[in-house]
């Protein structure tokens, strides 16, 4: 494979407008592959319009995201799962679908029992209702070994890579 200096030396260069300094040339960033998928983009463009039709609900019927500014206990390397945890329970729609009984969840999108949208239901309403001290997420830890087994145990893993794990486990349920 080529040094990281040989492959900077293939970004192709961009001309400026003739309006700037003659001469000047700049770098165009290289293609972010995870992100420039294409079943990526139509995962994320399905999911962002999901969320804001559910968005337009949430606001007819006058639900307002809960908050708390509980932190979450660290289990060993859970660092990336905390931070996505946060990061997901502060969503303001995804807050506001969580607030729904199980039951009401279930009738309207049919994901059944023991699924992941359950257990992360559980996990929501745990976090909300207990907001006097920090969570031991356990829970969301076996939630976790359960649906993406390749991040089980405690190594370090990336948060990205986990919120795209969820984000693939919510959508396929709802």
């Amino acid at each position: 494979t080529p040094s990281p200096k040989k492959q900077q030396e293939k970004v192709p260069k961009v001309q400026q407008d003739d309006d700037d300094d003659e001469g000047m040339q700049e770098e165009a960033e290289p293609a972010d592959p995870l992100f420039d998928r294409p079943d990526f983009q139509q995962e994320r463009q399905a999911f962002t319009l999901a969320l804001g039709q559910l968005d337009n609900i949430f606001k007819q019927a006058g639900t307002k995201p809960l908050s708390t500014h509980k932190g979450l206990h660290n289990l060993g390397n859970s660092c990336y799962m905390n931070s996505v945890l946060q990061a997901l329970v502060h969503n303001p729609s995804l807050n506001r679908l969580l607030q729904l009984p199980l039951a009401q969840l279930d009738q309207t999108f049919g994901f059944g029992a023991n699924s992941f949208t359950e257990g992360f239901h559980g996990f929501f309403q745990e976090y909300m209702t207990n907001v006097s001290e920090a969570m031991r997420p356990e829970a969301m830890r076996d939630l976790r070994d359960q649906f993406i087994p390749y991040m089980a145990g405690t190594e370090q893993q990336d948060a990205q890579e986990f919120l795209l794990a969820i984000l693939n486990l919510l959508s396929g349920d709802l």
